[in-house]
């Protein structure tokens, strides 16, 4: 059963006041009366009533001012006007003041007063739940901005912090720029974007890719997102390439543009360093091949023109003419050795030179490299700078540096290149030999400096340089122990010094004294010699009957493993070539070895090492002698290996 309403009347006419009181007692309700407005004030506060009635004109405090109070107090209690006077306009003003509804005396009809008392109720009632219902709404309108307020914070920063460029375009102009995209077209601020037009961002023509895009893909599909490669172009307008991802995006203010730009200069540069690591790959395989038939050319021709000099006498004029071919040959070698380390198929074959030695042998080959106007000037220590290095890879370096030099002075200028001798410390007690190599060129930037050694670094137009000549020059220095420092000032020129461990000048001298042109001597061994290169075959052959070899030959690995097997009892060293057709040489020892296991064996070849191993698939520990090969070092290591067999 629910509470009875609890009424407040107000009037200043006692009769009244207990009639209206229990009329509405007998509708079981529950009232507290007051006699003037200052009472009902005291009441109302002391018992909170559910709707107030009041008289208007009344002593002390009428009814209007008391409306007024309790409207201050409790606006959500309803408060309705009893009127004696009839007139509507007491009525209306009593409503400005705030009451809620009106009765007019004399009050006889309980049912009159119920109606407006259950509609004043629940027009309170609804109007509780009303300001409820829009505080909550209120209340979830506050969360509901706080939510969008937080979600804006959290995309804006997700935005502003991503790596990659994003663009708003609104009407063909920009319309928001992230920090990448400022950065990117080099922007100071996104101020100096918004507001420009899109085709701004893009090389002259450029801009025709964007338009086409856009013109070509209806504005709906580009939520799924374009891509296409084009030029942008940055605030002083250079250029780059860059990947475009152009998609739809809705505004508060309507539709927009949304583009990506990701700069694939990096990407571009790394594709030109793998066609150029491509064609060097294409480059080496053809070098290989090349230098593996010039190497059997070459070997030939050093070991006949031997021949001819060791059968005629030292004092005839043609062994001038003999002396020049094998200088000749010689520089043919190196040549063929450069070319495969350059492609790096050639291992470091080091031995105990002179720096100076090399410097004085390069000239006439550095001065083809250069320019008429390019004058070069060596100058090399008093004494031996005696290393231990490659002198073909000595010369490549000097090779590198002239070409760079030159490249460096299109005007014209001057190379020198020095050798030093620097004293040795607790570390390094023989000292460095330095190789100096100085121009007079345009020199380089700290930057451009710092980056030098760097493979594929280059400051020349793309398709000029390989930017692989001073990472050579690097690989090779550190490949024998050495150092390099570099000093350049723009337009005064660069002085490249490396640094080289020095060697004791007793290991030269000791070489030399030996003395090239002094045979071993022979024997009556029998050698089985396999090579498919006929002028190769008799060159050995006349070389090993001359020294008192006997020799068996064969013109390829199966022949070789035939003549075995007819004479395996006689053969005492195996030289092979390892590169053959029908069976190669090392599949051909093998099938040797399985009839007699202590044969030892020589192998030969044109190829590089690695190659030689690779496909010969020689073990390690297999001798091998690289062409084109000196018939008194072949000799000189068959004698080696046949003495050692008899030990």
């Amino acid at each position: 059963m629910s509470a009875p309403i609890k009424i407040l009347i107000v009037d200043d006419e006692e009769a009244i006041l207990r009639n209206f009181k229990a009329l509405l007692e007998d509708r079981g309700h529950s009232v507290i009366s007051a006699l003037n407005g200052k009472e009902a004030l005291s009441l109302f506060a002391k018992h909170r009533p559910d709707i107030v009635f009041t008289d208007l004109r009344m002593p002390e405090m009428n009814g209007l001012t008391l409306i007024s109070n309790l409207k201050q107090l409790a606006p959500e209690i309803p408060t309705v006007v009893v009127s004696g006077t009839g007139n509507i306009k007491d009525a209306i003003e009593a409503i400005h003041h705030g009451a809620w509804d009106y009765l007019l005396k004399p009050l006889q009809e309980t049912g009159e007063v119920e109606i407006v008392l259950q509609r004043t109720l629940e027009h309170a009632r609804l109007r509780v739940e009303n300001k409820k219902y829009v505080k909550d709404l209120e209340g979830a309108i506050i969360q509901k901005s706080k939510d969008i307020w937080y979600s804006e914070i959290k995309f804006r920063t997700l935005i502003e912090s991503s790596p990659l460029p994003i663009i708003l375009i609104k009407d063909n102009r920009i319309n928001y720029v992230n920090n990448a995209a400022i950065r990117i077209y080099a922007f100071k601020n996104s101020k100096e974007m918004v507001g420009k037009l899109s085709e701004e961002l893009f090389a002259s023509g450029a801009e025709r890719d964007l338009q086409k895009q856009l013109a070509e893909n209806d504005f709906a599909l580009l939520v799924n997102g374009i891509k296409f490669e084009t030029k942008a172009m940055r605030k002083d307008f250079s250029t780059f390439p860059a990947n475009i991802t152009v998609g739809s995006i809705t505004l508060a203010e309507g539709p927009a543009i949304i583009i990506f730009t990701e700069d694939i200069s990096e990407r571009r540069k790394l594709e030109e360093q793998l066609r150029q690591a491509q064609k060097l790959e294409t480059i080496g395989q053809l070098a290989g091949g090349v230098a593996h038939d010039f190497n059997n050319i070459l070997t030939a021709i050093i070991g006949f023109s031997d021949l001819l000099r060791r059968k005629i006498s030292s004092d005839v004029p043609s062994t001038q003419i003999l002396t020049q071919v094998q200088q000749a040959s010689d520089r043919a070698k190196k040549l063929t050795r450069s070319l495969l380390s350059f492609c790096h198929q050639q291992e470091v074959i080091a031995k105990y030179v002179d720096l100076n030695t090399i410097i004085t042998q390069s000239q006439s080959f550095l001065k083809r490299l250069l320019s008429d106007d390019i004058s070069l000037t060596t100058s090399c220590h008093d004494s031996p700078v005696p290393i231990y290095a490659d002198s073909c890879q000595i010369e490549q370096i000097l090779m590198n540096l002239a070409s760079n030099a030159r490249d460096a002075m299109p005007g014209g200028g001057e190379i020198i290149i020095r050798t030093d001798i620097q004293k040795g410390d607790a570390s390094h007690p023989n000292g460095f030999a330095i190789l100096i190599v100085s121009d007079t060129g345009e020199g380089m930037d700290p930057e451009t400096k710092s980056k030098i050694f760097e493979a594929f670094f280059t400051t020349k137009a793309v398709g000029v340089g390989t930017g692989l000549g001073l990472a050579i020059v690097d690989g090779i220095v550190r490949q024998h122990g050495g150092f390099i420092n570099v000093e350049s000032d723009k337009e005064k020129g660069t002085t490249f010094k490396i640094f080289l461990p020095l060697m004791d000048k007793e290991k030269i001298i000791g070489i030399s004294a030996t003395g090239a042109e002094e045979y071993p001597k022979g024997g009556n061994e029998a050698i089985l010699v396999a090579d498919d290169d006929a002028s190769l075959l008799g060159l050995a052959e006349i070389f090993l009957r001359d020294f008192g070899y006997r020799v068996i030959t064969a013109v390829d690995g199966q022949d070789a493993v035939d003549k075995f097997k007819l004479h395996a009892d006689e053969v005492d060293l195996l030289f092979f070539d390892t590169i053959m057709p029908r069976k190669n040489g090392v599949a051909a020892y093998e099938e040797i070895r399985a009839i007699r296991p202590e044969i030892k064996a020589l192998f030969t070849t044109g190829y590089s090492s690695e190659v030689a191993y690779n496909r010969g698939k020689m073990e390690a520990n297999l001798e091998l002698m690289m062409k084109p090969v000196r018939p008194i070092e072949f000799l000189y290591k068959i004698r080696e290996m046949l003495d050692r067999e008899q030990k």
